[in-house]
C-alpha cells in the first residue's frame, strides 16, 4: 500500500514533454495498482523559459512541460483483503513462535 502511494506521489512530480507521454505513463502506472484508484485526473501545463529569472512582460515560453495532478482513493474490497491477509500472516507467525517457545520450554 505504501509503495503505491509513494509511486503515485512521485509520478505527480514528474514532468513530460507532451500530453500523450503523460497519459501513457499514467495509464501504465495505474494498471499495476491493486489498492488505489485514480479520481479527478487533470493534465497541467507548465511554461518553461531557457533563461533564469523572471520572464519579460508578454514573453512567450520557450517550451512547455506537462504533469498530471490527480487524487486517489482506496479500492475498498482489495484494501480489506490485503489487511486480512496481513493479519493472517501475523497470526501464523505468532503461532509458529508460540509452538517454538513451547518446544523449548519442555
Amino acid at each position: 500500500m505504501d509503495k503505491e502511494i509513494k509511486a503515485f506521489k512521485a509520478f505527480q512530480a514528474t514532468m513530460f514533454a507532451c500530453e500523450d507521454d503523460a497519459n501513457r505513463a499514467f495509464e501504465k502506472l495505474t494498471q499495476n495498482f491493486l489498492l488505489l484508484e485514480s479520481i479527478d485526473k487533470k493534465i497541467v501545463t507548465h511554461k518553461r523559459y531557457k533563461k533564469r529569472g523572471k520572464p519579460k512582460k508578454n514573453q512567450e515560453p520557450d517550451f512547455y512541460e506537462y504533469s498530471i495532478e490527480s487524487n486517489y482513493s482506496f479500492k475498498i474490497e482489495s484494501y480489506h483483503q490485503t489487511l486480512k491477509n496481513l493479519y493472517l500472516q501475523k497470526m501464523k507467525l505468532c503461532k509458529i513462535n508460540l509452538k517454538f517457545y513451547i518446544i523449548i520450554m519442555k
